[in-house]
């Protein structure tokens, strides 16, 4: 940038300030410099079993050099995703991981993290974590490929064709971040990882906060369904450790647990394998209503909807067409009916002889016929008690949103949380 002075002669003086382009080019210079001396670090944090407080696994993550300003992880990948120069650092991060991991001889197994654009490189050669790992004696099925989701993914053909390598090499699945966006539920449709692992914005306060609790309670719903494990991420405090252990959530990860650490520990601290150890102890978030808390018809979407004609192979098709939609509302004459489920529609028509059986009858087959309904007028809390009192699913089905008893559109459950969230953020503190 520069800036400029007018003198009493009239001539115009002109003083450079440092440019971006200036910090950019530093910023390369060490990046290429760190890719050339490989100067990254492996740092391991712990994953709990809630039930048994044991250590099973360790996430692998990755340091710059202490003294450069690419220390940082977001730094670091942020200046490799500017320079093109994604691809070349994550296979560096995973071999530096991947040795580390062997030379501490750290039991259980290892979460790697991959993100989706280096995992559908379709020029990439293939096999070379696997040729690591064999070269330095770790049998694949200790492995777990952790997909980490900077940007949407879109390609899920070619990223369901990626996974299906790596589970014929012996590795794992596991879905990062879920709940952050509603591509990744759909990744955990189409991939069926072995594991999820939950946004630590859901975890945080989940032990004051109904809504929260609910989510919880709908992803492991659905883990039990598809025989996937839940990892809570961000565990922080006691409080929320306890509730989600008594939820049925699988595992834990987070600072009340284990920092990361270049050394990390092998056992969980005392105090909590303690706790876990204990019955009971866990409390519940309390309803609390505030009627002047927002309403609904802000969060309305106009989503396509379907007659109780219509039969479940069109329905699945609307699916395919359109990859984030959750739920299809049923309506008949303007009267909501129910709602058909993504993830329901899926799995029957996965099943040998369904599609066949059922694909051309009636979608009410497979909808379900008390959907959450709430008029427009509804304030935001008052739903969300509803939700979080309601059954699991309803919080991924979305509410749909009337007037008068008549269908307007739907609303989601991400978005639903998301408003409260913010209007608590936003709420002044009393006094």
């Amino acid at each position: 940038m520069n800036s400029a002075l007018q003198p009493s002669g009239g001539a115009t003086v002109t003083y450079l300030t440092p440019r971006k382009e200036d910090e950019e080019a530093v910023l390369r210079a060490h990046l290429y410099d760190i890719l050339a001396r490989k100067q990254l670090s492996a740092w391991f944090q712990p994953i709990v079993h809630m039930q048994r407080g044991e250590i099973i696994a360790y996430e692998g993550l990755i340091r710059g050099p202490s003294d450069s300003p690419l220390h940082a992880p977001m730094n670091l990948f942020q200046t490799a995703r500017a320079n093109g120069l994604t691809v070349q650092l994550e296979h560096l991060c995973r071999k530096v991981v991947l040795e580390r991991f062997a030379e501490l001889a750290l039991p259980g197994k290892l979460f790697l993290n991959v993100s989706p654009e280096c995992l559908l490189q379709r020029d990439a050669r293939r096999g070379e974590t696997l040729e690591v790992i064999q070269q330095i004696g770790i049998n694949p099925e200790r492995v777990i490929i952790e997909l980490t989701e900077n940007q949407p993914t879109y390609d899920y053909d070619l990223m369901r064709e990626a996974v299906l390598h790596y589970r014929k090499m012996g590795f794992q699945i596991a879905i990062d971040d879920l709940g952050e966006g509603f591509s990744s539920l759909r990744l955990w449709s189409e991939l069926r990882p072995e594991y999820v692992k939950i946004d630590m914005h859901f975890i945080q306060g989940v032990n004051r906060d109904p809504l929260k609790l609910q989510f919880i309670r709908s992803i492991q719903e659905i883990a039990e369904k598809s025989n996937t494990r839940v990892i809570a991420e961000g565990i922080e405090t006691q409080a929320e450790l306890l509730v989600l252990r008594e939820v049925g959530v699988a595992y834990g990860q987070g600072y009340h647990l284990a920092r990361p650490h270049p050394m990390p520990a092998r056992t969980a601290p005392a105090d909590v394998i303690k706790a876990l150890a204990r019955h009971g102890g866990a409390r519940y978030p309390q309803r609390a209503v505030d009627p002047h808390a927002g309403h609904i018809h802000q969060l309305l979407h106009e989503v396509p909807t379907v007659s109780p004609c219509t039969s479940n192979r069109d329905v699945y098709q609307i699916f395919q067409k359109h990859p984030k939609l959750m739920s299809i509302p049923v309506v008949d004459a303007g009267q909501p009916l129910g709602l058909i489920n993504r993830f329901d529609m899926i799995e029957h028509f996965a099943r040998p002889y369904e599609r066949q059986l059922y694909g051309n009858k009636s979608c009410r087959q497979f909808m379900d016929r008390r959907p959450l309904i709430a008029d427009r007028n509804t304030s935001l809390q008052e739903l969300g008690c509803r939700m979080a009192e309601a059954e699991a699913h309803h919080l991924f089905n979305g509410f749909i949103i009337t007037e008068h008893g008549r269908y307007l559109g739907m609303g989601t459950g991400h978005d639903l949380m998301r408003a409260i969230t913010q209007r608590q953020i936003n709420q002044p503190p009393p006094g």
